[in-house]
């Protein structure tokens, strides 16, 4: 939550943990195995979180208000789920998502969400694979490339990368901007690091 400083963090073990910029665990629920949720959006006007499946592509939607309750799922439409990997998932505009792959190609796919649906419309073949995290801010979308260590600033409408940072070659996954500007990233061994990106 942007304007709380507050973050939201879904793990392998079905956990979705809610910590503070300070790291300090505040809160957090555990699901059933049958959930591999590999990323996580926080829609904190209507409190709730969007996570998704990595190996089945289906979409939850969880209330915050009542226990992490899932009120309810969507499948992706025209796509077939056993060729790709889920790496991240993130909003990008009003009913506009994007999801990252470990592919090396059409590893960017842009979702609509209409009529309660979420279809493809949209595939972006990125120059670079492994694409295991993504956050959309002040317009630019930003993309850790977990093979190539490396943070891209990506210009969606132009299809143009604007800027690249280099990164320690850990296993790297990320959580989210507060609302200093300072990003916060994580790897597999729950190593953080704190960038300031002004």
């Amino acid at each position: 939550m942007e304007n709380q400083d507050i973050f939201y963090v879904v793990s392998d073990e079905w956990e979705i943990q809610k910590i503070n910029s300070n790291l300090k665990k505040l809160e957090y629920f555990q699901f059933d195995k049958k959930y591999d949720f590999e990323a996580i959006i926080c829609d904190e006007w209507n409190n709730l979180l969007l996570t998704i499946n990595e190996e089945t592509w289906k979409i939850y939607k969880i209330d915050l208000k009542n226990n992490f309750k899932i009120i309810n799922k969507y499948k992706i439409k025209w796509y077939k789920v056993e060729k790709k990997w889920i790496e991240w998932f993130t909003k990008v505009w009003k009913n506009k998502y994007i999801i990252s792959t470990q592919t090396k190609e059409e590893n960017l796919l842009i979702l609509d969400f209409t009529d309660n649906e979420f279809k493809i419309i949209k595939k972006i073949n990125f120059l670079y694979n492994d694409l295991s995290w993504l956050s959309f801010y002040n317009g630019l979308l930003y993309i850790i490339s977990d093979k190539n260590d490396k943070i891209f600033v990506y210009n969606l409408e132009n299809n143009k990368i604007i800027k690249s940072i280099d990164l320690k070659k850990w296993d790297w996954e990320g959580i989210s901007f507060d609302k200093k500007w300072n990003l916060f990233l994580t790897d597999d061994k729950w190593r953080i690091v704190k960038l300031n990106m002004e």
